[in-house]
């Protein structure tokens, strides 16, 4: 590893993420100037599922329900 590029602690994850992927890592420092993490690409997949998944379901779930009842044939006024 040549010089990793290094990120604080409190550094935002937003700002950070161009870093992470152009990098594939970045190594994380606490206020004390020790390393005392490291996030990967792989690391930020997994948030970035994490806090989507939520969101996709419910567009699944939309989705299937718009389905039926477009099959069911209701009208706007029994709806």
């Amino acid at each position: 590893m040549e010089n990793p590029r290094v990120l604080k602690l409190d550094d935002s994850l937003l700002h950070a993420i161009d870093e992470i992927v152009r990098n594939e890592h970045v190594l994380i420092k606490d206020p004390t100037d020790r390393i005392c993490g490291i996030v990967t690409t792989s690391g930020l997949s997994m948030l970035f599922r994490s806090l989507t998944e939520p969101f996709l379901l419910l567009a699944e779930i939309e989705n299937q329900i718009r389905a039926l009842i477009s099959e069911a044939g209701f009208t706007a006024q029994e709806l």
